[in-house]
């Protein structure tokens, strides 16, 4: 007797994917009904029951399925969304709507048909696993908040997390997104900054070294050697003097005098040359008979020549590019800390202060006018500025500096700037204006307490501006040399000497 055999079809793997795609998206639209909770139309029933009755066919046909396991899975994803939505829709019992809400996680019953017949298994084991995963997040805060703002009663169903899940998604890209530009911003502007400084643009970097220091001369108060002089004793004042200096030798050239017009020479010399910072204890001493009887005012002064640079870094942005960047709402600066960069000085008697105005800064056209560029040179000190004696403004290649209402000024080259600023000026980056002498000669830059510049800036080139970079990072720089004077003075009483009989 010969034994029968029988051995079932495999499903076709294409013919498995296809109609898990289409029930995959049928379903979805299923959760969608439910997600508004209006699934009570009769002709949305009927197009139910007639699109998964047809799935069903489809399914014993294409998977090979000769029982009735077909009809009873795919009849029970038709039912148990009509009934879900009927709940959800009539009764108001918060703890029968969490029970809904949990059904809701395991609507995808075609699963389980699929597992049955070996088809999918991988694919649908990861879509398990999501909703699970979903189910999870459905009590979040977050979630409830999404609801309302959506307006939806029933907050907790998978649809509405899965949508949430999309929507956050959506914006975590876009926030990626913007993240990613503000740090290719940056990461141009760096560039930029690295290729200025090859070139021999690192005189930012020395101002920020020198604004922390303590460069200048500086003189404590003078003291006196005794508590009274006589007529027939040397009369003695000494004090201490400090100074720094960084890449320029300090000449200072120190005076004794008393009541303005007996000077001796202070020791231990007249001038100091300093080279990098130096301490020196000096004396004045007026020798016996030479101060008379009375109070004199003795002072000495201190008088040298010096350099005060100062920058601003600018964010400079094509002019459309900005308009869009505020059109949209959208920070241009973002991810930029110091977006309202203020003036670096080098430390001293004199503060060299700048505005540019609104950043970032507009660029137009070639041949159309900037917002102006304020420079102030004040005296911070309670010595003089003797005279002005050289001011320069150094501007990014690419803009000019168009006339000065009032000033005289003229562009040069590097080659005319101070020798010891000749290494960081490079005519291939900027463009150097400075005050004429017979600007310079007039009587405002002699005893000068404070002088305020409203430069007019143009746009020669944008592209040079730019560069390849959306926001161009440039510095706005001021250099300014000048005698400078500080006085001590202090009151000594000589008396007469008195003979003992």
């Amino acid at each position: 007797m010969a034994e029968a055999s029988t051995k079932e079809e495999k499903p076709s793997p294409i013919a498995a994917i296809g109609l898990g795609v289409i029930i995959f998206a049928f379903h979805i639209f299923d959760l969608l009904v439910l997600r508004r909770n209006t699934l009570v139309s009769f002709t949305i029933i009927g197009v139910t029951f007639a699109a998964y009755l047809l799935f069903a066919i489809m399914a014993r046909g294409l998977l090979h399925d000769k029982s009735r396991n077909a009809f009873i899975w795919f009849g029970a994803m038709w039912l148990v969304p009509i009934v879900m939505g009927l709940f959800a829709k009539y009764v108001q019992n918060v703890p029968v709507l969490g029970m809904i809400t949990i059904a809701a996680a395991y609507f995808p019953l075609f699963i389980f048909y699929f597992y049955s017949r070996g088809a999918l298994t991988t694919f649908l084991t990861i879509y398990f696993i999501a909703w699970v995963a979903g189910l999870a997040f459905c009590y979040s805060a977050d979630l409830q908040q999404y609801a309302s703002s959506q307006n939806i009663k029933l907050g907790f169903n998978p649809m509405l997390t899965y949508e949430y899940l999309v929507s956050w998604g959506k914006n975590a890209i876009m926030s990626l997104f913007t993240a990613a530009g503000a740090t290719w911003t940056m990461t141009q502007s760096e560039i930029a900054k690295t290729i200025s400084a090859a070139s021999g643009d690192y005189y930012s970097g020395e101002v920020d070294s020198a604004a922390k220091m303590r460069l200048g001369v500086y003189i404590d108060n003078l003291k006196a050697s005794e508590r009274m002089f006589y007529e027939n004793t040397p009369v003695t004042i000494y004090t201490t003097m400090r100074a720094e200096t960084i890449d320029k030798p300090l000449d200072i050239n120190v005076v004794c005098e008393a009541d303005g017009q007996t000077r001796v020479k202070p020791r231990p010399k007249e001038v100091f040359n300093v080279i990098t910072s130096d301490q020196s204890d000096i004396d004045c001493i007026w020798g016996k008979g030479v101060l008379k009887k009375g109070t004199h005012n003795i002072k000495l002064s201190a008088e040298f020549e010096f350099t005060t640079r100062s920058y601003i870094k600018s964010y400079i942005m094509n002019r459309d590019r900005l308009r869009e960047y505020r059109r949209q709402n959208v920070d241009p600066l973002q991810g930029i800390p110091d977006k309202n960069p203020t003036a670096i000085y080098t430390s001293g008697p004199v503060r060299i202060g700048m505005n540019l105005g609104q950043q970032p800064i507009p660029l137009g056209n070639g041949g159309e006018a900037l917002q102006s560029w304020g420079v102030t040179i004040e005296n911070l000190w309670d010595g003089k500025i003797e005279e002005i004696t050289n001011v320069m403004f150094f501007v990014p290649k690419g803009l000019k500096i168009t006339n000065i209402e009032g000033v005289s000024v003229q562009e040069v080259r590097c080659d005319a700037v101070p020798e010891e600023e000749r290494e960081s000026c490079d005519d291939n980056l900027v463009s150097v204006y400075a005050l004429t002498p017979e600007e310079l000669a007039l009587p405002i830059y002699k005893n000068l307490v404070t002088k305020s510049f409203r430069i007019p800036l143009e746009i020669s080139d944008p592209e040079k501006v730019l560069g390849k970079a959306p926001v161009a990072v440039q510095n706005f720089k001021v250099t300014a040399q000048y005698r400078y004077l500080i006085e001590r003075t202090t009151p000594i009483t000589v008396s007469e000497v008195t003979v003992s009989a």
